[in-house]
Formats: structure tokens, C-alpha cells, sequence
């Protein structure tokens, strides 16, 4: 145990939140009658484990604080720990990038029979201790405005997007809708959640606050006509989840004046969005994470060009006549008179109703 209470000691050191649980808990297992000694003192340390991993510690610390709570014990012997931690720690915030990928096979298919709110929290997003308040956020408070995505972060274990995410899917039915199952869903989340960085701004979290805002005011009676099929939900759920995929925390200014690299590989026009949207594709044609595996070619056609046209339209060079085109909208209840300047966009990308809500594919030609 000699190992072990080093670890402890470490840990006390670098987390004076978590003394007095620590504490306690050396205490009850020096003093137990057990025949696995560190399995008691997981059992004690389950909730000091969940602070641990959702404080974002060094990497050397959350290395020593495993090794303390994990030894000896399988992750499915451990009481209150997140059911997806493996042994070796993956799934964790890493120092210089974003989680470890959540794996999909260590979950069952959720049953598409149960209640929206039995469905809205996946098992891998789910914390000791914050069940019912994650719950309640996700079944109730994604209709309010005032919506709070960083508590979120917490409440979830460090997982906002895939939370989020997974609870809008069901929401709005799209694996029955669409024909997906849960390990794809699930395996594209978690994905994208890794590819976010850890930058001040344009993280998993703003990824997930703009989800949240994108899906609350298409919920609003101004703007609900704009996505009105299992599709067009499906499109704006995902462009918001990967409108800024990969971001490196600077701007396209930044990188069209450095001449960077993002910036020639996509002619110095719009070259974050375009990257956050090549990124996109890159994760969608994994096996694991190909949501549009079922579609028809058209349909699949169909989607990229609304992830693009939604994606592009967030560069933020358009700010003013994205505005001015939402004003006309909400004003006049029609599709904007502007349009792009030639070579600037294909027709494709300009984000108003006829590319957010096309014909689609599958509903033949209209009447008459």
C-alpha cells in the first residue's frame, strides 16, 4: 500500500479541495477489515474522483490519481465511477488536445421504445452525483434561452457536446427518422468532441452554447418553418456541433495574412470554415462515425450541400448581410433578395430557406 499512499499524498498536495474526503478515506481503509483494501478505498474515493477528473488537473496528476483509484479493481467494480473510464485513462482531457474518443462498443443499443426522458441521457455523459440535475437540463432546459452550456461541462463529466447532442438526436426522433443507430451517433459525437482544442474561445463548449442557441430559436414561431423534416433538423444540428471542428483560435485574417497553411489549401476564402468543414467530412467517412451511411447518394448530396451552406455562413466576413438577410426575413416572411458576389460562394452556400429546406430527394416532384 506503500504505492498507493504516496499517490494520496501527491494528490492532497495538488488538490486542497479534496482533503478532507481524502482524508477520511485513507482513514476507513487503514482501519478496514478487507480482504481488498484498495477496492474499499476506491469505493470511499468515488466521489474525490469525479472532482478530480472534472477539474482538468495536470496530466500528471489525473495519472496519479487513476493509478490510485483504479488499481486492483475493474472499472465496472468501481462504485460512482463513469462506466466509460478505462484503465488506462483514455477518455480524459489530454494536455495538448482534446478527449480520448468515448468507445461506442462498451455501450448496448438504446432502445428507441423508451420515453424522450428516458432516452435524453446517454450512459457515457452520465456523473455520480449529478444524474438528476443533468437530466433535468437536458429533458427541460434546452428550451430556455438562458440555457448554461459551462455548467453543463459539468454536470455531463467534461462531455457538453456529446450530451447535448445525443439529447437532441432524440429529441427529435432522428435515429428512428433516419434509420441510425446508437453507435454511430454516439461514435461521431464523441469524435468531434476530441477534434475541438482546448482554445480560450472556440471549444466543445461553444460548440455546444451554439447548438443550443441554433436549435432554441429554430424552436421559436418566427423561424420554426425553417426546418420543418427529420433532415433539416439533422443538418442544423450537426453544422452547429461542427461549425468551428478543429479550430486553432485564431481567424481567418490571421491565417490569410500568414499565408498559412489552412489558408492555401483553401485559397485564402473562408479558410477556417472551409477547414471546419473538411474536417467534418473527414470524420463522417469514418465507418464508425458515418451518420449518412444510410442515405441514398441524392440524399447524402443533399446533406453535404446544406452542412456546407450553413457552415460557410458562419464566416464571420458575412456578419452584416447575415444579419440584413434575417431581418428581411423576419420582416417580410420571404427569402432575401441578396445575393453572394459571384466567385465568392457556389450558390450552394447562401444560408436562406431554399437551401435549408430544398426539395427533398426522396419526395419526388411537386404537384402540378
Amino acid at each position: 500500500m506503500a504505492g498507493e499512499s504516496e499517490q494520496l499524498a501527491y494528490l492532497r498536495e495538488h488538490q486542497p479541495a479534496l482533503e478532507d474526503v481524502l482524508v477520511k478515506a485513507v482513514g476507513a481503509t487503514v482501519s478496514a477489515r478487507s480482504d481488498d483494501p484498495v477496492h474499499f478505498l476506491v469505493t470511499y474515493l468515488a466521489e474525490a474522483v469525479g472532482l478530480v477528473v472534472r477539474s482538468r488537473p495536470s496530466k500528471r496528476l489525473r495519472e496519479i490519481g487513476f493509478k490510485a483509484m483504479v488499481i486492483g479493481a475493474t472499472v465496472r467494480e468501481v462504485v460512482g465511477l463513469r462506466q466509460w473510464i478505462p484503465e488506462s485513462s483514455a477518455g480524459i482531457q489530454d494536455d495538448a488536445g482534446g478527449l480520448d474518443p468515448i468507445l461506442p462498443e462498451r455501450y448496448k443499443s438504446i432502445a428507441r421504445d423508451k420515453t424522450f426522458s428516458q432516452r435524453v441521457v446517454h450512459p457515457a455523459v452520465r456523473v455520480t452525483g449529478h444524474e438528476a440535475e443533468l437530466s433535468r437540463m437536458l429533458e427541460h432546459g434546452t428550451q430556455h434561452w438562458e440555457f448554461d452550456s459551462l455548467r453543463l461541462t459539468v454536470v455531463s463529466g467534461g462531455h457538453p457536446l456529446l450530451a447535448l447532442g445525443w439529447s437532441l438526436f432524440e429529441r427529435h426522433r432522428l435515429r428512428d427518422e433516419l434509420g441510425l443507430t446508437s453507435e454511430v451517433v454516439l461514435g461521431f459525437l464523441s469524435r468531434v468532441e476530441t477534434l475541438y482544442n482546448q482554445v480560450p474561445y472556440h471549444n466543445a463548449e461553444h460548440a455546444c452554447d451554439v447548438t443550443h442557441s441554433f436549435h432554441y430559436l429554430l424552436m421559436t414561431d418566427a423561424l420554426r418553418d425553417l426546418a420543418t423534416s427529420p433532415i433539416d433538423m439533422f443538418c442544423c444540428i450537426v453544422a452547429a456541433i461542427c461549425h468551428d471542428l478543429n479550430h486553432d483560435g485564431r481567424n481567418n485574417a490571421f491565417h490569410a495574412a500568414s499565408d498559412s497553411p489552412i489558408a492555401r489549401r483553401h485559397a485564402y476564402d473562408s479558410p477556417l470554415e472551409r477547414h471546419h468543414l473538411a474536417t467534418t467530412f473527414e470524420t463522417l467517412a469514418r465507418p464508425e462515425c458515418n451518420l449518412l451511411a444510410s442515405f441514398t447518394p441524392a440524399v447524402r448530396r443533399d446533406v453535404r450541400d446544406r452542412l456546407t451552406a450553413l457552415v460557410l455562413a458562419t464566416d464571420f466576413a458575412l456578419h452584416k448581410q447575415t444579419l440584413d438577410d434575417v431581418g428581411y426575413m423576419l420582416d417580410r416572411r420571404a427569402p432575401p433578395p441578396s445575393a453572394i458576389p459571384t466567385g465568392r460562394r457556389p450558390p450552394a452556400a447562401r444560408p436562406s430557406p431554399g437551401t435549408l429546406s430544398p426539395q427533398p430527394p426522396w419526395r419526388g416532384p411537386s404537384p402540378g
